[in-house]
């Protein structure tokens, strides 16, 4: 989930000086998270953003990564009394079919998740100045809305349609993978001061972790129940209100005219190499 492209994209981004950033000194508030919170009240509302959001985007990366073969025996699944594009629904259908429909769906399971990869790159690519990750963040957060609601539309109208059902699915994977997968990874250790970055970017990951307990959960009665599409309608709006917690919450990315001219030619050896 977006480890291996963060070593470089560590490097790429526009690394700010703490203090300029946030105004602060050079040492934190002490007295652990809370106390940092207490000393720098502006710390909660960048959490609220660094982690909400992290663990709104999980929610989303997990209820379709865990679900995927799930979805993909649903729209493959004949059952004539179906809900659109529901099939018999998870619960339904745990029969396995038989070896060549099995190889099916695995082949199908690897050319949906194999374009998370151009995904990645695409987030690597875009977080390069004058952009930053709160700007891949929101962006990343649209596209997906925008994907999850074509394709519950397409897999509405049309649920026999299962060429148009997998192209679908592949835009989903291309857009849960393109921004929010990187750009929660590099936020935290963006916009927090060095005493506390390793703290805070711990507790944003662990609201990730507990959004992927969430999106495993929430999601299985509800392809049971309502079928595919009320699942990727579910998806836009968790991605909706992602969106709007990282615009509420976060800070805008810095104009490169605020970097070091350190960073500024470090940014620009790598764009050129």
């Amino acid at each position: 989930e977006g480890v291996l492209p963060l070593v470089r994209q560590r490097r790429r981004v526009r690394r700010v000086p703490d203090h300029r950033h946030l105004g602060l000194g050079g040492e934190g508030g002490g007295g652990g998270l809370w106390g940092e919170i207490k000393t720098h009240p502006e710390y909660a509302t960048y959490l609220l953003g660094t982690g909400g959001t992290w663990f709104l985007y999980d929610v989303s990366y997990y209820g379709t990564s865990i679900f995927l073969p799930l979805m993909l025996r649903t729209i493959f699944d004949d059952t004539p009394d179906a809900p659109p594009g529901g099939g018999r629904g998870v619960l339904g259908s745990v029969a396995v079919a038989g070896d060549g429909g099995l190889i099916t769906q695995c082949w199908h399971a690897i050319l949906v998740t194999a374009l998370g990869i151009p995904g990645c790159i695409a987030a690597i690519l875009l977080m390069a100045p004058p952009r930053g990750p709160r700007a891949v963040l929101v962006l990343g957060f649209a596209l997906m809305s925008a994907a999850f609601t074509v394709t519950g539309l397409a897999m509405w109208w049309a649920p026999t349609n299962k060429a148009l059902s997998i192209a679908m699915l592949c835009v989903v994977s291309f857009a849960i993978n393109c921004g929010p997968n990187v750009a929660t990874y590099v936020l935290p250790t963006v916009i927090y001061h060095s005493e506390v970055k390793a703290t805070f970017h711990g507790f944003s990951a662990g609201c990730g972790k507990l959004g992927a307990v969430v999106g495993t959960f929430l999601y299985a009665p509800i392809l049971d129940l309502y079928g595919l599409p009320a699942v990727m309608f579910t998806q836009a709006a968790v991605s909706v209100l992602a969106g709007i917690l990282a615009l509420a919450t976060i800070p805008p990315d810095d104009h490169p005219a605020d970097c070091s001219a350190a960073d500024a030619a470090e940014a620009l050896l790598l764009d050129t190499a």
